[in-house]
């Protein structure tokens, strides 16, 4: 039998943008590649929002955001067992609110706040997430005045020779590099 396992984040308390959320957190689901078969295999419920995650296999680590939508929220990393249920290892401070990305990298792993329009990248730990390293803020409008008002950063990504990240800018029209 093959066997993936994946997580799905869902939105716990989507006030004051997604009224009536009733998320339970981060699921794990196994998929059976031969049947088709999906099964829930566990539920991970003390976590606001975990509306974007992250695994890194290598580690065996799952990160998430837990996203407060008002304020600044967490960045929050989990042990995987084999079975995939979540163990807390630790968590910072996102320090924006509407975290809207996360993406991992060899020895940091990566947010982005749409609102605050940052990046910000803490490092990776034999017990998840340690220190912040480093922020990013942008700035800029885009040609269209009425809708690109100003810089809003939507998602990181890692090159494939691993060696630049890219940041897309929903707003602006642009990547940063």
């Amino acid at each position: 039998m093959s066997e993936i396992l994946f997580f799905v984040g869902t939105f716990t308390d989507g006030r004051p943008y997604f009224d009536g959320a009733k998320g339970e957190g981060i699921i794990t689901c196994a998929l059976n590649t031969d049947t088709g078969h999906l099964e829930r295999r566990h539920t991970y419920r003390d976590i606001l929002n975990p509306d974007y995650i992250a695994y890194d296999p290598k580690r065996r680590m799952l990160f998430s955001i837990a996203d407060n939508l008002t304020a600044a929220g967490k960045v929050v990393a989990f042990r995987v067992a084999t079975d995939g249920e979540l163990k807390l290892l630790s968590d910072a401070s996102s320090r924006a609110p509407v975290s809207c990305h996360i993406c991992v990298g060899e020895e940091e792993v990566y947010t982005a706040s749409y609102m605050e329009s940052c990046l910000t990248a803490h490092a990776i730990t034999p017990n998840g997430v340690g220190e912040l390293r480093r922020e990013f803020r942008y700035q800029g409008t885009g040609p269209n005045k009425a809708r690109q008002e100003a810089s809003h950063a939507h998602q990181s990504i890692i090159s494939p020779d691993g060696r630049q990240l890219f940041v897309c800018d929903l707003e602006i029209g642009r990547a940063h590099v």
